[in-house]
């Protein structure tokens, strides 16, 4: 698949997203002590960001999911070509933010990110229902579901004025006032509402 962000684009947005390397880390050394501290920190992580940042933490993490976990073939195509959209869409703008420094001002282009969201909301909760209730990529694929499901109602319920209109609109000017002499018939349709 090709993408538009490079390699170490793909690495520099990894390292700047703490969300992501948390989940990256808990699912590369399985063997660690883990604690109630870390599953907090990545939903206060999550819960915390924007929902563009969020976006790109839950496609760094299905990416993670896909190298770390043992997932259902069909699960992991759909988790790549997600993710792979996401970070299409989304990193370059990011980074782009990040490399200025004006983090405050980052705003992507929202017209689909509800749908991503929730995309991810769903494909999480499907890794989840496979894997063992007991089991830490269970605990982490509740936590990723439910924060890209909370970031979506959030954005269902923002009032988000997308303007539609064209940059230059060409207005037909059309006479204002149309005078006939007594001698001429005008035309049927001349009349007619436009």
């Amino acid at each position: 698949m090709d993408r538009m962000i490079s390699e170490s684009e793909l690495a520099r947005l990894y390292l700047s997203l703490e969300g992501a390397q948390l989940v990256r880390d808990l699912l590369r050394d399985e063997e660690i002590g883990i604690d109630g501290f870390d599953f907090d920190l990545l939903a206060s992580l999550l819960s915390e960001s924007t929902p563009q940042k969020c976006l790109l933490i839950l496609a760094c993490s299905a990416g993670s999911m896909c190298d770390y976990v043992d997932v259902d073939p069909a699960l992991k195509l759909s988790f790549k070509m997600l993710a792979g959209d996401v970070l299409d869409d989304y990193a370059p703008l990011y980074l782009d933010a990040l490399k200025s420094g004006n983090m405050a001002n980052f705003e992507a282009e929202i017209i689909y990110m509800q749908e991503d969201l929730e995309s991810f909301s769903e494909l999480f909760a499907l890794a989840g229902d496979l894997s063992d209730p007991e089991s830490l990529e269970y605990q982490i694929c509740t936590i990723l579901s439910d924060q890209a499901c909370a970031q979506a109602e959030y954005l269902d319920t923002e009032d988000i004025e997308i303007d539609y209109t064209p940059d230059h609109q060409n207005e037909i000017e059309r006479p204002s006032l149309i005078i006939f002499s007594d001698n001429i018939i005008p035309f049927p349709g001349l009349l007619r509402k436009q």
